[in-house]
């Protein structure tokens, strides 16, 4: 103990912070470290290194530390493992109290663990791998504003993935003809398009005149299809004022979703993460910058703690890789990246880089965007390495590549995704014919729905695309039965719902009896369907799947069964207010028509 305490420079590892003995409590914050020790630097110093560095020591003995509980404080390096495949690289495991940390500040969990240690001389490279958030750390963080489910349930899309677009060039455009990008690509079947990351106040498009003719295109595309469609408006700015000046802008416009980079700061991030939460706007984050410390193997920090980093910020959405594209990832890290944002717990698993078990304590999930290069050809890959819970994120080369432009371009990646979701199980009736994508001629099942068109009695119609299958042909009571056999193998209860308001707000149609949920033979479901045909011949009819695990507990899949012969669709009207602000509503022409007429002969 009086060597402890002597004047002068001792090794970390004789200071305590190198406790191969000390077994980590379940409220302690672990990391795991990848080390390169300099020459001659034991690889258990240079982990002691670490953990004094990242938690109370500095280079000499301070005798200000006998005024502190100064073993409960240390960070404790418990072990050291080499890494198979680099005789100079270790794994060192590091447990830091509880008490080391603010309650809910990413801010400043980072400088904790990353603030001062990685130019440590005693070091040639160090990188932060992975780190377990005990979840009585996890509790003090809001978590994503929304999550996984309750944006599903917002949107009112199930059973696929979200597919969205860059407004490419991204820099340059005019904002009437950024907003032309945006409009076509919505129509065209996408959910979403987005800002770029380096898109927000140029002297060739400001943001507020983006913000209000991109509104002009979402609110268009909505009546025109019957869905609820979004653009990701890039909020990033100098000061936080001016974030929150654009992002109250957006929600005043009617936007669902606001975007901010990663590039703004944790700070920034958390702080819209809130905001989000209080003005029920989705939030999505552009992992902008991440791979000047995430890419390189040595040094760093793993993109998979930028993800739990992310998760506790608040996030609704983050890029998180794609396995196929112009950008780099292996599928066992990306698969772990992916796990690390939508799981509620997770195991270790060394093949994915998951060096840690991590329990969210049922914090919803993160919706992982994957960007980069990729197009429509590439869906029965990207859904086979991505699943469903994904934003599918195509790029100018995708819809922005086609030879007539983005609705035509956006096409094969709406009925794309929709045929992949139906597993292989249903097959839709559709035509096989060449589609020009970028300079890729691929062979897709497409089937080219009109718009909204002219009947011969001087009637609109259109075809509303609500629903999983709806930018597929309509299917038979075969492929019906395919994809209730899938929901019921999945143990999924089903019920069936029918309506004649069709407004994409309208979440609750009437139910045709309660959900079946003792029912396991398809055919039953099948009669249930044919009886509310035959009562509701001219409605929308539609079957949704119930998945009732926890962390789930909302709908999984929902398709039409049955459709009126002539839809109408809707009208867009437009309020005017102040500033060139305008407030949008989408107006069912069916309504026009008093309830239980408003389909079928006037």
């Amino acid at each position: 103990m009086t060597e402890r305490w002597s004047a002068g420079v001792l090794h970390y590892a004789e200071m305590g912070y190198w406790q191969p003995d000390y077994v980590p409590k379940p409220t302690d914050v672990l990391a795991a470290f990848r080390v390169t020790p300099q020459q001659g630097v034991p690889p258990e110093e240079a982990g002691a290194a670490v953990a004094g560095e990242s938690s109370t020591a500095t280079w000499t003995v301070v005798w200000t530390d006998r005024l502190t509980a100064y073993d409960h404080y240390q960070g404790k390096c418990y072990s050291v493992d080499p890494v198979p495949g680099h005789e100079d690289q270790y794994i060192a495991r590091i447990a830091y109290d509880l008490d080391l940390f603010e309650e809910g500040s990413i801010a400043n969990l980072s400088s904790s663990i990353i603030g001062n240690v990685f130019g440590f001389k005693a070091l040639k490279a160090l990188r932060l791998e992975d780190m377990r958030i005990p979840p009585h750390y996890t509790k003090t963080f809001q978590g994503p504003a929304h999550g996984i489910v309750m944006e599903r349930e917002y949107l009112n899309k199930f059973g696929r993935p979200l597919l969205g677009a860059t407004v490419k060039p991204k820099l340059g455009l005019s904002a009437r003809n950024y907003g032309r990008v945006v409009y076509e690509a919505l129509r065209g079947g996408l959910d979403f398009t987005k800002d770029d990351e380096n898109i927000n106040s140029q002297p060739f498009m400001r943001w507020r005149d983006r913000y209000l003719h991109c509104m002009e295109a979402v609110s268009k595309a909505q009546a025109e299809t019957g869905e609820i469609k979004g653009h990701y408006m890039n909020v990033t700015a100098a000061t936080m004022e001016d974030m929150y000046e654009r992002a109250d802008f957006a929600r005043e416009l009617g936007s669902v979703i606001v975007m901010v980079d990663l590039t703004a700061g944790y700070t920034a991030i958390q702080s819209m993460a809130r905001w989000a939460r209080r003005n029920g706007v989705l939030l999505h984050l552009h992992r902008a910058g991440h791979s000047t410390y995430t890419r390189q193997k040595p040094h760093g920090v793993s993109f998979r703690v930028i993800a739990k980093w992310m998760r506790l910020a608040g996030v609704d959405h983050i890029h998180a890789g794609t396995v196929v594209g112009k950008l780099e990832g292996d599928p066992n890290s990306v698969a772990g990246f992916y796990d690390v944002l939508r799981v509620n717990q997770a195991e270790p698993d060394p093949v994915k880089g998951l060096y840690f078990e991590q329990d969210w304590v049922s914090m919803p999930g993160v919706m992982p965007v994957a960007s980069g290069g990729i197009h429509a050809g590439q869906m029965h890959q990207l859904l086979h390495h991505l699943g469903e819970d994904v934003i599918l994120q195509f790029g100018g080369g995708g819809p922005g590549g086609h030879d007539q432009g983005q609705e035509r371009g956006a096409r094969p990646a709406g009925r794309g995704t929709r045929r992949a979701a139906g597993r292989g199980q249903a097959q839709p009736r559709a035509r096989h014919g060449p589609v020009h994508l970028g300079r890729r001629d691929l062979q897709l099942r497409v089937h080219r729905h009109p718009g909204r068109n002219c009947r011969a009695d001087g009637s609109l119609t259109m075809r509303i695309t609500q629903g999983t299958f709806s930018y597929l042909p309509d299917l038979t009571d075969q492929e019906i039965i395919s994809q209730l056999d899938y929901a019921l193998g999945n143990g999924w209860a089903l019920s069936v719902e029918f309506t004649d308001d069709p407004h994409p707000r309208n979440n609750y149609w009437d139910m045709w009896g309660l959900p079946m949920f003792g029912l396991a033979d398809a055919a039953g479901v099948l009669h249930e369907i044919n009886e509310c045909r035959q009562a509701y011949p001219d409605w929308y009819i539609r079957v949704c799947a119930y998945d009732s695990r926890q962390g789930r507990q909302t709908v999984a899949l929902s398709f039409l069964v049955n459709r009126p012969v002539a839809e109408p669709g809707f009208r867009l009207d437009r309020q005017e207010t102040t500033d060139r602000r305008l407030r949008y509503t989408v107006h069912p022409y069916a309504l026009d028509r008093p309830a239980g007429a408003r389909y079928g002969p006037p």
